[in-house]
């Protein structure tokens, strides 16, 4: 008898995200996960690093480039901008022409994928918080307006704090996980992203067609 052909096992499109934060975000981005994620044809990698700098994040990103993941992006706050020694890694990874350096590396944090990486979307994608913070992100996802935010250097830690204090209370002492689970179901989450360009490239991070 000929031996039975082993059935090929369909090869998984692999997503790699670089996250702040070991709870808000990753609570966050479970939750997207929980909802858009279809494990038949996604293969999620979420790396968590508390505390770390913007510098460390992408760091970790650019050392994971040719570690053969489909798609990576990188999940930061706007309150702290990257060097230029990664921002001209950034500008090299995504394959700028030259004649953008200056201009690459004067842009906003929070303007860089939008005018450079939109189109093209190379590794790794940057998704940045903002205003400030990833409470103000998730704020404006719940439907809250946050109060009037600048990134005034002297004003970011008070700032932050109170972005931080609305969102503790909203959740009101209850787990945020289940507040989500109660509070943003699909079409909330659809709705909302049609008119917040962050949480709209969050949940384009992990689907595929």
């Amino acid at each position: 008898m000929g031996k039975t052909k082993k059935k090929k096992r369909k090869k998984l499109f692999s997503v790699y995200a670089t996250i702040e934060g070991k709870l808000r975000e990753a609570n966050f981005l479970r939750h997207l996960q929980k909802i858009y994620l279809d494990e038949s044809k996604v293969k999620l990698t979420i790396s968590p690093i508390h505390g770390g700098s913007p510098d460390r994040l992408l760091n970790d990103a650019f050392g994971r480039l040719y570690f053969g993941y489909n798609r990576m992006f990188v999940w930061i706050d706007e309150d702290i901008d990257i060097s230029q020694q990664t921002k001209k890694r950034l500008f090299q990874e995504w394959r700028i022409e030259k004649e953008h350096e200056s201009a690459f590396l004067k842009c906003p944090l929070a303007d860089l994928q939008k005018k450079y990486n939109n189109i093209t979307m190379k590794n790794p994608i940057l998704i940045v918080s903002n205003p400030v913070c990833v409470e103000s992100l998730i704020l404006r996802t719940l439907g809250m307006t946050p109060r009037h935010t600048t990134m005034n250097l002297a004003e970011i830690p008070k700032q932050r704090k109170d972005l931080k204090s609305a969102l503790e209370g909203i959740f009101r002492g209850e787990d945020e996980c289940e507040y989500y689970n109660q509070n943003l179901l699909k079409p909330n989450l659809e709705n909302k992203r049609k008119n917040i360009q962050e949480l709209d490239l969050l949940i384009s991070m992990i689907t595929v067609s």
